[in-house]
């Protein structure tokens, strides 16, 4: 214990600065809100502990080179991260992550310029700017009295129970510090990086473990691309094919932040969806009743969404191709029109989806056209597809929404909505007026939603078509809280996976496709009550598409009579129907 006290006794100095300018990350952390707040302090003690061991390793380095060069640099290396750390969070409330080390490898000139402009020099850089030179003083006086404040330290009684508190207290640190780093740096894809944040949330850990973990970060994503874009071209190598002779459009449409009990179909009190009912009454649209998504964030359930995995399965996406690369293989004419190409592309999760969805290859083997431009809302979207294209005898038409992402009263054209605060009957007290009409703008945004629908419904009802909408997740909207958004705690509660993971899910056949296609429309009609995971979805549009290929497996499709349900299990750590069930006892 003496042994491992000598270099912070001697550089203690060094010591204490150090682990002043790092400690920044964990406070942070223990003031973020939570639910868990055992599971929030523990966290924190965590994170104070790898700080520990990393600045104990820089200190020991210090020690043993007896550098002031050395000193400087380690000195100059910890500051500039905590530089960065607040500038940061005064100016975009986030940390070092893997977001802005993309954007900083993606940035041209032009764009560098324009983000010092706009940035660099504003009031809360400046007020960064006072601590960072503050910081850098107390560093430079600090040093300059090092030895009589040593002196000083050194006088305080007590120096064997000292080096014993400080010998135990390094050694903990360093073999805790140690074990992070080599579980991240052994993470060498994004599945396995999601598993060290679980045990190490990158909010609470220093700015240095951030920055590691977000170079691995970049690393794992690219990795993840790479895998992803070898079974792709895997398909290449298999065959699939059509077995229905007619001309045949499968339609798939993703859908966006919907939360399934805003939507009349579903029960709510408002009518949201007229025009859906009005396909279930004429005997068109199939309502599935269970279905549930893996997480409530875009990016990660896109991916999965799109490829042939299952979770429950315990499947990784990137080990799978898309369904869209079979069906063009197949010979599909495959028509890929996002809405959320172009939206927030400096954004993590724009970034990492584009990656894999439109990445070059992705795009030369899978899709027959993209959409080149963003249009204002979700009709234009629909309409410049329908008016603008030609489709061939086999079609998939990916349709990719914004349906009701986050401002809400920019999802439908202002003279499409029907419902005030008015509209909301509900009386908790939590609810004001301002509450109550955020609520009547989703309810408006899920109307405009059920509007783009028809239009689709409408123009298809002739043809031999089958269309799946389903949503990526869900939202919170003041639903039994005062709380908006999507965030879940450690534990996941009933009613957050109630308004946050389930998902509406359904099927419309034209009369046509009914007509030629009895036996999928009796297996579809069985299936409404049965329990899955929405990112299964694409073993049903082989089905429905009647694409035939040794990628497609019956038991992940779930109107198929060899469907197996898996135990559904969210955020990779909570099994959904357990948690319900906790509600019903």
């Amino acid at each position: 214990m003496r042994s491992m006290s000598k270099p912070v006794k001697a550089e203690i100095v060094f010591f204490i600065l150090v682990n002043l300018m790092l400690i920044h990350q964990p406070i942070s952390w223990i003031f973020t809100s939570s639910e868990d707040w055992g599971r929030q302090i523990a966290t924190f003690v965590q994170g104070l502990f790898v700080e520990c061991g990393v600045v104990y390793a820089a200190t020991a380095l210090v020690y043993k080179c007896r550098s002031k060069w050395v000193k400087g640099l380690m000195y100059f290396f910890f500051w500039f991260l905590m530089v960065a750390t607040i500038f940061l969070e005064f100016n975009f409330n986030q940390n070092i992550s893997q977001q802005p080390l993309t954007i900083l490898a993606e940035t041209n000139p032009k764009e560098s310029n324009e983000f010092i402009h706009t940035y660099m020099l504003n009031a809360d850089s400046l007020w960064g700017y006072a601590i960072d030179l503050a910081v850098a003083a107390v560093i430079v006086l600090a040093e300059w009295k090092r030895k009589a404040i040593a002196r000083a330290l050194a006088r305080v009684p007590g120096a064997g129970v000292r080096d014993a508190v400080v010998g135990s207290i390094a050694t903990v640190a360093v073999l805790w510090a140690l074990g992070s780093y080599v579980f991240l740096f052994s993470c060498s894809n994004s599945e396995e990086l999601y598993k060290w944040r679980r045990y190490f949330p990158h909010n609470a850990m220093d700015p240095l473990t951030q920055t590691m973990h977000s170079l691995n970060s970049l690393r794992d994503s690219a990795n993840d691309i790479d895998y992803a874009i070898k079974a792709t071209r895997d398909v290449y190598n298999t065959e699939a094919t059509v077995t229905e002779n007619d001309s045949l459009t499968v339609i798939y449409v993703l859908g966006e932040s919907y939360n399934k009990h805003h939507a009349s179909i579903y029960g709510y009190e408002l009518p949201t969806t007229p025009a859906m009912e009005h396909e279930v009454e004429s005997g068109n649209l199939y309502v599935f009743n269970d279905a549930v998504t893996y997480e409530n964030y875009t990016s990660v359930m896109e991916k999965n969404v799109f490829s042939l995995n299952s979770i429950g399965a315990g499947e990784r996406w990137f080990d799978f191709p898309s369904f869209v690369t079979v069906f063009k293989r197949s010979g599909y004419d495959v028509w890929m029109w996002d809405m959320q190409r172009e939206f927030m592309t400096k954004r993590l999760y724009t970034i990492t989806v584009n990656a894999y969805l439109y990445n070059k290859d992705m795009m030369q083997l899978s899709y027959t056209a993209c959409n080149k431009k963003r249009y204002g809302y979700d009709g234009g979207l629909v309409d410049n597809f329908l008016k603008e294209k030609t489709p061939a005898k086999h079609n998939l038409v990916v349709l990719h929404f914004m349906g009701q992402h986050i401002a809400y009263d920019q999802r439908y054209p202002k003279d499409c909505g029907v419902f005030t605060e008015a509209d909301i009957k509900r009386t908790e007290k939590y609810l004001d007026k301002s509450k109550k009409k955020v609520i009547a703008q989703y309810d408006n945004a899920t109307h405009y939603n059920d509007a783009v629908m028809k239009e689709l419904f409408d123009h298809y009802r002739n043809k031999n078509a089958v269309m799946v909408y389903m949503s990526d997740h869900g939202e919170e909207i003041y639903d039994y809280r005062d709380y908006r958004g999507r965030l879940v705690s450690r534990t996941p509660k009933p009613q957050q996976l109630r308004y946050q993971n389930e998902s509406p899910f359904v099927v419309w056949c034209s009369d046509a496709y009914k007509q030629s296609h009895p036996e999928i429309v009796e297996r579809i009609k069985a299936s409404l009550d049965r329990p899955f995971m929405t990112d299964i979805v694409g073993h049903l549009l082989l089905t429905l598409g009647q694409v035939k290929s040794p990628y497609y497996n019956p038991e992940h499709d779930i109107i198929s009579p060899n469907y197996k349900p898996t135990k559904r299990k969210v955020y990779g750590r909570a099994y959904y129907d357990e948690i319900m069930a906790t509600e019903k006892k």
